[in-house]
């Protein structure tokens, strides 16, 4: 956010020709802008895995940022005065400038691709060995990728017009994306501070590789499977809102790698959708009993194992085909 910020504070520098009191602010955010990327990605990275999940060679991604600082060190060192008649003649490095902004701008929306994707990603693997993934998904991150992307093709857009000479309408889009780009960057960072640590680590993403060190027979599988269900039905262990394989695993004495393999491939279900379809039913079961009926939906839900109304009602729906609401009426 401090990078970004000093990246607005120089657009404005150079739109209020304020850089004739601070020459030396032009041209810093030019390398800024190629650390966005790998920044973003480290911090979906560390929201994911914390540090441990970080090595090394990570720091390969910040090459282009490199290599455009060292370009620009040249300007960087110049007096005051060079920089700003640089800055007022910029017709010899125009066209430079146009290549580096569409480069920022291809290596930005390329990166924020492959951000999103790992955050698909991350929401599949929570519901491989988690029954709640609220607060844990990264969902609000996915919905400002997604806005980030929409900017990215305005500022496509922007930069086209601008090699065209249509300057007017592309200060209006460009003034525009600034202004969104401000309120998301700073949202994303307030949701960033509000969200709990994550940190699945290689610990939780070994039980969620395609069952490399799964062994089941047959007959195990049947006999697995006889005693999860007896377990679920007896025990109920569903109505734990932070139940996990592993918990599950270790109640039933299924080794988490089976149990997935037994989920996936006998029953057809993920972890989430195989325990809250069990939590869907003890929710019905509830709302239809008449000694339930002095009780909220709400608080049945939450009785049930779901931590939250949004996620009762959507699992509710995505099973039964109804909200609670709906199903408690027509009974």
């Amino acid at each position: 956010m401090i990078l970004f910020s000093v990246t607005i504070s120089t657009h404005v520098v150079l739109e209020t020709g304020f850089y004739h009191q601070a020459p030396h602010l032009l041209g810093i955010a030019n390398p800024i802008v190629f650390s966005f990327g790998p920044l973003f990605l480290l911090y979906t990275r560390l929201q994911i895995t914390g540090p441990s999940g970080i090595k090394r060679r990570f720091l390969w991604h910040f090459f282009p940022f490199g290599l455009c600082l060292a370009y620009w060190t040249p300007f960087f060192l110049s007096s005051g005065e060079d920089k700003i008649l640089q800055a007022e003649n910029p017709s010899e490095a125009s066209i430079l400038g146009y290549l580096i902004t569409t480069s920022q701008i291809i290596l930005m929306v390329g990166y924020l691709i492959y951000v999103y994707l790992i955050v698909i990603r991350h929401r599949a693997s929570l519901e491989e060995t988690h029954s709640t993934v609220e607060g844990a998904n990264l969902d609000w991150m996915a919905s400002g990728l997604r806005w980030f992307l929409f900017l990215s093709l305005l500022l496509i857009l922007n930069t086209v017009l601008h090699y065209l000479g249509i300057r007017q309408v592309a200060d209006i889009i460009g003034n525009v994306v600034l202004i969104l780009l401000v309120v998301i960057i700073y949202g994303i960072g307030y949701r960033g501070l509000k969200q709990p640590e994550i940190f699945l680590g290689e610990q939780e993403s070994k039980t969620t590789e395609k069952y490399s060190k799964s062994t089941l027979t047959e007959e195990d599988g049947d006999r697995f499977t006889k005693r999860l269900i007896k377990v679920m039905e007896d025990e109920k262990p569903y109505l734990d809102g932070n139940l996990t394989i592993r918990q599950l695993g270790d109640l039933a004495r299924i080794p988490s790698y089976h149990l997935s393999r037994i989920l996936n491939e006998r029953l057809g279900l993920k972890f989430f959708d195989f325990v809250n379809k069990y939590r869907v039913e003890e929710a019905k079961r509830r709302l239809s009993d008449p000694a339930c009926s002095h009780l909220s939906i709400l608080s049945i839900g939450l009785d049930v194992g779901f931590n939250s109304k949004s996620a009762f009602n959507a699992a509710f729906k995505k099973l039964a085909g109804t909200t609670p609401s709906k199903f408690r009426k027509n009974i």
